[in-house]
């Protein structure tokens, strides 16, 4: 899933069974991450230099974390 990663967005993402990730529109390679628990963690997914896949995490979501 693709949408504009806004502080108001991200508050009303919903958990579901399993984790799911929703891609930034404006910052390729931005995402959030929503667990089963409700947790949200925000990444950058990139491919190095020799091709491999990282989904680096950057922090959680909190009051005083914004996008």
């Amino acid at each position: 899933m693709k949408a504009k990663l806004t502080k108001s967005y991200v508050e009303s993402l919903k958990p579901t069974e399993r984790d799911y990730l929703v891609r930034d529109t404006v910052t390729p390679g931005f995402f959030v991450k929503v667990t089963p628990t409700g947790k949200r963690v925000y990444g950058l997914y990139y491919r190095s230099i020799n091709g491999t896949e990282r989904r680096p995490s950057l922090g959680q979501h909190s009051d005083g974390f914004t996008t």
